[in-house]
């Protein structure tokens, strides 16, 4: 079967931003809802309280700050080593749909300089425990400040990647052909009713019937080789965009609908202050010090 190209405005090119995703095209293939005003902490079920903010007059230290790391990490965290290739393209060999890939050609070789990573990331979507269910409602704004609560930090679009692809750099976490068994993914997505998922009288139960994840790590075979759990499905994962354009942070992984799941591909179409009944992250670190 010959090789096909899933088509750029769907955003798989990594070395380019097409410039339709910077006005806001999704990069799923689906319409992207309009960001509501949401700056208020969200308050339903399955959603962390926001931190207060630290004060400014005495600054936490960094948790990739001090001595020189180890390479070990928390118990509830993966340690990744790796290099990561910024500019890999993938070749879909068999599309599922329009936006979707049933199946990735193995990746060929770096086409330009690798990134050396070493950094700690959590095992599970937070609240990084196994069997919990990944919070959701939470914008960038939010992962970042309840990853500094807990001494870490969110992780950045390349190091979401590498704990993905792993060394081989596969095209999902556990291997090169799409399996809806292996990872929560590909269930039908209700019709969002915005006006009641946005009301505080009426979010808990719009979440509710909207809702279709799975506890973290309930799925044996949706780890990726370095440990990682959940990487692809369940939640989007907010990540700190590395490049700031079009925003500060983007999304990774897709939830459990019919989304792209795969490791390679990013959405960068939503504000900072976006959050929506799928948007959830997991918190990254540098390794332990000696």
């Amino acid at each position: 079967m010959s090789a096909v190209r899933l088509p750029p405005v769907l955003c798989v090119a990594v070395l380019a931003w097409p410039a339709a995703c910077a006005r806001g095209a999704s990069t799923d293939g689906v319409p992207l809802p309009a960001p509501p005003a949401l700056d208020a902490p969200a308050r339903d079920a399955g959603i962390d309280p926001l931190p207060e903010p630290l004060p400014s007059a005495a600054p936490t230290a960094s948790p990739d700050a001090g001595a020189a790391p180890s390479g070990r990490c928390p118990d509830d965290m993966a340690f990744v080593d790796g290099d990561y290739c910024p500019g890999l393209e993938r070749t879909c060999l068999r599309p599922r749909k329009s936006w979707q890939c049933a199946e990735w050609a193995p990746a060929l070789a770096c086409p330009g300089a690798t990134e050396r990573k070493r950094y700690c990331i959590d095992r599970y979507e937070w609240p990084n425990r196994e069997g919990a269910l990944a919070t959701v409602m939470n914008s960038w704004h939010d992962a970042r400040k309840l990853c500094a609560s807990a001494g870490k930090r969110l992780c950045t679009e390349a190091e979401w990647t590498l704990a993905c692809e792993g060394p081989e750099r596969l095209g999902f976490p556990y291997g090169e052909v799409r399996d809806a068994d292996a990872c929560p993914i590909d269930k039908i997505s209700p019709i969002v009713n915005e006006e009641r998922l946005f009301s505080p009288a009426t979010r808990d139960a719009e979440l509710a019937r909207l809702d279709q994840r799975e506890p973290s790590g309930a799925r044996p075979r949706c780890v990726s080789p370095y440990g990682v759990h959940d990487l692809t499905g369940n939640v989007d994962e907010w990540v700190d965009n590395e490049t700031g354009q079009p925003f500060k942070g983007s999304l990774k992984g897709g939830n459990w609908g019919e989304y792209r799941n795969a490791c390679r591909p990013v959405t960068r179409g939503h504000a900072e202050g976006f959050r929506y009944y799928q948007t959830g992250f997991r918190c990254c670190r540098a390794p332990l010090a000696d």
